[in-house]
């Protein structure tokens, strides 16, 4: 839905709204990496023609905190800044080339402390400290089994130690909102999120305003893999309407969002891994250190789900996984699209292919005889009962992978004079549906018109994923009434029910459940009153009748469906059942090296997804696809450098021109436990490729990198150091 008004360039963004009388607003921001703020001289800016006023955290009332599980983020510092880029104050203007002038008059005087970047040394105990008197926000840990036992019985035994960047999560619309009173007196936010129930939160909390004195609308969202979710727009806008009882706008630049908004968490890794001769995994050991950067976040919930991953979608009877969680002075890191598992995949699938190597196997044999199937045991102690793909995604592959493998074998390019190879890789991965142990639930509502509509109630976001289709489809195979018949009233607190928020995979699962029961519930009572004569009437008539005839029998024409999830947090030995439903995915990829100038291209990747039901195969498509070219540049490309990447031409993102053949398949273990047996496949596709990327390029030029990206100057160097 919406698809129309993207196309013809009709859709209007946050960033499109422009209301009359509107203050523009720009944010003040430290160039201190860390250091104690001893004062904020404003004079200079307000004496700028049109400047309107400008604010510090003494103008915030309320707490003037926030964060999706830890509030320890200030909205504006108060007596100290954490990171480059942090918020100090709020200019506001009658242009936005005042604000921008005036902000760069804001005199701050500080007074420097030391700091610190790398997880490991903020771990160390002489380390400066950012919060209290320790640097580790979260430790962890998961236990199945004995792994000394594991290690003893293995034949082989590999260990090596990996890393993955901070990584950018390249959404072409930057963050953006406007802001203004309405006729009560209450504050309107319309603005690019992934949750505007969390938002009207967060601005109560921060300002200190009752909720109910607090409106957001999700304007339409040009894309966010999560760096929307914890984002600190709302309360500043707020702020501004509130001092100012005006209209106010706040669009932040391209390279302010490059440099100051949440990344995907830096990782490093140490995995141990053991196998018998005949290829059975007998144990795994590891130990993860994240760094969330200046403050909490998701920080928590990406280093769990990074541990019950540790695994891969393995049969592995003996598991030791340890993991840490570190503040540093880097810019925050979030929510990014798979929450901690594109980290951790990366190095188990590396240790497949490893262990493969020296055990003489055959990459793809070796997976398929340890995968988790129906019955499978995972590392936090929860059964899978059903719905467990990964062998049927494996085996789907398995022509391609064949073929590939005779390709490889084939002289690549024997007329263009340059040294290349070929190598194919893959990856196997599971990925569980929803947030880790965080029940999340979801409400979601619907009601016939007068005018003979079907409305969906829906406040769950939607950031070009097809949210709302999926939903809509949901309702109208429930009720048997056809889906243009629908109309979907997106996500705006005055109206539709708090669905959770977009991420962690969960709305086909989660607020396609909560659809399904508000639709059969609706259906039942258009049930109750329906009589035969309506049949052969046009379905507008039929609804509209139906309307009428609900009114007079005193039957409701809105219901609303809920859903929370039976899921269990992990507790302090990691045993739990932290999902509902998991995913499993197989993704190969075949690629040429150019072993003159460390080049890599590739050629082809296949995906086989386990999604449970394809509510949407065409956005289903269009996910994946997306997904796939996103991990490609993790794997070749994208590094986020704090204080060295600061705009988009630091930051390398694919092009069109990096887009290899690419193949979809679809395989359908339906589960039980979502709607029509749907699971969800939003971040799924954005793990798998770029570990089977890299284990291609091993098996072309036998070179493997311990360390992501993969970019063309460090497998040239890398080359070079092996001959």
């Amino acid at each position: 839905m919406g698809a129309w008004e993207k196309a013809l360039g009709l859709t209007r963004f946050a960033a499109d709204v422009m209301l009359e009388n509107c203050a523009y607003l720009k944010v003040v921001r430290s160039i201190k990496d860390h250091a104690l703020i001893k004062g904020i001289d404003t004079t200079k800016a307000l004496a700028v023609p049109g400047v309107i006023a400008v604010f510090t955290a003494r103008d915030i009332e309320g707490t003037n905190r926030f964060g999706p599980i830890i509030q320890d983020q200030p909205v504006l510092a108060e007596n100290r800044v954490r990171y480059a880029g942090e918020a100090l104050a709020v200019v506001a203007a009658e242009s936005l080339q005042v604000a921008e002038h005036a902000a760069s008059l804001v005199d701050v005087h500080y007074e420097d402390l030391e700091a610190v970047f790398d997880s490991t040394d903020a771990m160390g105990e002489e380390s400066p400290k950012l919060h209290g008197s320790s640097n580790i926000l979260s430790a962890m840990q998961i236990r199945k089994g004995d792994t000394r036992e594991g290690f003893r019985r293995a034949d082989v035994v590999v260990e090596h130690f990996y890393q993955t960047p901070f990584n950018e999560h390249g959404y072409l619309e930057p963050e953006a909102g406007v802001g203004w009173k309405d006729d009560n007196g209450r504050i309107v936010i319309r603005l690019s999120t992934q949750n505007p129930h969390e938002n009207q939160a967060q601005v109560a909390n921060t300002l200190g305003i009752p909720l109910e004195k607090i409106r957001i609308i999700q304007a339409p969202t040009g894309g966010a893999f999560g760096g929307k979710t914890n984002q600190p727009l709302p309360p500043i806008i707020a702020l501004a309407v509130l001092k100012l009882s005006r209209p106010v706008r706040l669009v932040y630049s391209a390279s302010e969002s490059m440099v100051t908004t949440e990344k995907r968490h830096a990782f490093k890794m140490r995995l141990k891994t053991g196998a018998t001769r005949d290829g059975k995994l007998t144990g795994i050991e590891a130990e993860l250190v994240s760094n969330t950067g200046a403050y909490a976040s998701y920080g928590k919930a990406v280093l769990e789900r990074a541990l019950i991953h540790a695994t891969g979608p393995y049969e592995i009877p003996n598991v030791s996984v340890k993991g840490h969680c570190v503040y540093t002075n880097c810019v925050p890191a979030g929510a990014m699209r798979a929450f901690g598992a594109p980290q951790v995949v990366f190095a188990v699938e590396s240790q497949i292919d490893i262990l493969a190597d020296k055990l003489g196997l055959d990459p793809f044999e070796f997976r398929r005889m340890n995968l988790m199937r129906n019955g499978s045991v995972t590392s936090t102690g929860q059964k899978l009962e059903s719905s467990v793909g990964a062998e049927q995604t494996l085996l789907a592959i398995e022509p391609y992978y064949r073929q590939a493998i005779a390709w490889a074998g084939v002289a690549a390019n024997e007329t263009s004079g340059r040294n290349i190879k070929r190598g194919v890789g893959l990856a196997t991965i599971f990925y569980g549906i929803g947030e880790a142990g965080f029940k999340n639930p979801s409400r979601i509502g619907i009601r016939i018109t007068t005018d003979g509509w079907v409305e969906l109630l829906v406040g769950a976001a939607d950031m070009g994923q097809g949210v709302f289709s999926t939903l809509a489809q949901i309702a109208a195979e429930t009720m048997g009434i056809p889906v243009n018949l629908f109309r979907v009233i997106t996500p705006d607190t005055d109206i539709t029910p708090d669905a959770g928020c977009s991420e962690a995979s969960r709305q086909t699962l989660y607020s396609g459940n909560a659809t399904q029961q508000a639709a059969a519930s609706l259906k039942a009572t258009l049930n109750s009153v329906i009589s035969e004569k309506l049949e052969n009437m046009p379905w507008h008539a039929r609804l509209s009748a139906l309307y009428t005839l609900c009114s007079e029998k005193g039957a409701s024409v809105e219901h609303f469906g809920y859903f929370k999830p039976d899921i269990q947090p992990i507790n302090g030995e990691g045993q739990g059942k932290p999902h509902l439903a998991y995913a499993f995915a197989s993704h190969m990829a075949q690629v040429e090296v150019d072993l003159d100038v460390g080049a890599v291209r590739v050629i082809k990747l296949v995906a086989a997804h386990d999604i449970g039901r394809a509510i949407n195969p065409l956005t289903l498509e269009g996910q994946i696809e997306g997904g796939l070219m996103m991990a490609l540049g993790s794997a070749l490309k994208e590094e986020f450098k704090p204080g060295i990447t600061r705009k988009w031409s630091h930051y390398k993102l694919p092009r069109t021109t990096d887009l290899p053949d690419i193949v979809n398949i679809i395989i359908e273990e339906q589960t039980p436990e979502g709607p029509f047996g749907a699971k969800g496949v939003g971040e799924v596709p954005a793990v798998g490729p770029a570990p089977a990327i890299i284990n291609a390029v091993a098996n072309a030029c036998e070179v493997r990198t311990m360390k992501l990206p993969l970019t063309k100057d460090e497998l040239k160097s890398e080359l070079e150091a092996s001959k």
